[in-house]
């Protein structure tokens, strides 16, 4: 399934049949959820967050910066045309409700006006397992392909035309 976030701010594909829904933890802004099965019965987690800001140059800001564990030897760089995007995997957390262990991957996204926060929170013994659909979800992730027409699909990126 492809999800469409903001007319095309940032699209991704997920599995069809999943759960998803508009989620707001701690009262801020909403933040899209993904989940192999509606919550609080879920083993596999996307969140995306996206944020607007003005025109920037991307290859002004280093994004190894965003976040510390970006600039670190292990994180993954891609370049794609207008956007620039990087993923690391966090250190393993437990749980705050059955302190199981976590184990987090973290993208980050820019393009212009556009930044991009995902994340895959899966207990730490499914990584293995979830790691091809990260993987997966990295790859097809896209960012400011705005689509005029969602009933038509066609799309267009204004900062390359």
């Amino acid at each position: 399934m492809l999800l469409v976030a903001e007319g095309g701010a940032v699209r991704f594909e997920v599995p069809t049949g999943w759960f998803h829904d508009f989620w707001s933890p701690d009262g801020g802004p909403p933040s899209v959820r993904v989940c192999d099965v509606e919550p609080p019965n879920d083993n596999c987690r996307l969140v995306l967050s996206i944020q607007r800001f003005p025109l920037l140059d991307i290859d002004s800001i280093p994004i190894g910066k965003l976040h510390p564990r970006l600039g670190e030897p292990e994180a993954h760089h891609l370049r794609r045309a207008g956007q620039k995007l990087s993923w690391t995997v966090l250190d393993v957390e437990p749980d705050q409700e059955n302190g199981r262990p976590i184990l987090t991957y973290l993208l980050y996204g820019l393009a212009p006006g556009i930044q991009a926060i995902l994340s895959m929170a899966v207990w730490e013994e499914d990584a293995a397992q979830r790691l091809p659909l990260w993987l997966h979800v990295v790859d097809t992730f896209e960012m400011a392909h705005h689509v005029k027409d969602l009933g038509q699909g066609t799309g267009v990126r204004p900062h390359l035309n």
